[in-house]
């Protein structure tokens, strides 16, 4: 039960993510991830703005023996109800069936996409893996495991 537990915090530690909002920084720069065969004009639209539903979760651990079903069923319901909605203003909203539904600031700079939670304070750091106008990949280091989040528009 530690172990569930220990996953989905990691998979909420998403939403704990922080940073200062800074309006400006949050819609100029953006990180594109291109490949040949994409048009320069998707790479061109590709920015973080919008709503991303989640699409798939890689907790980056090894399931404890005996709690597979109880993993695969948690990670189930936060693809089915994980969201993301990044506002050109450096606001976002953040929904996770693992908490309430959250308002922070979030600021883009290269990869690293920043997170601040008003009601903790906390700032965390995300890494933008890839962007594109449909595709959002982000992935979070929480102790000797990488988290991978992916979402779509």
């Amino acid at each position: 039960m530690k172990k569930a537990i220990f996953m989905m915090a990691v998979a909420g530690a998403f939403v704990f993510n922080a940073c200062k909002s800074d309006t400006a920084k949050a819609t100029e720069e953006t990180t594109t991830t291109t490949t040949a065969a994409e048009p320069a004009a998707e790479a061109e639209t590709a920015s973080i703005v919008g709503t991303w539903k989640m699409s798939d979760v890689d907790l980056g651990m090894e399931v404890p023996k005996g709690k597979e079903k109880v993993i695969e069923d948690m990670k189930k319901q936060m693809i089915a109800e994980t969201v993301y909605t990044f506002n050109e203003d450096g606001s976002m909203t953040y929904k996770n069936p693992m908490v309430e539904p959250i308002s922070a600031t979030y600021t883009l700079n290269g990869s690293q996409l920043m997170v601040t939670n008003p009601t903790t304070k906390k700032t965390d750091t995300m890494t933008v893996d890839e962007l594109s106008a449909n595709k959002l990949v982000l992935s979070s280091q929480q102790g000797n495991h990488k988290a991978v989040m992916t979402f779509t528009k």
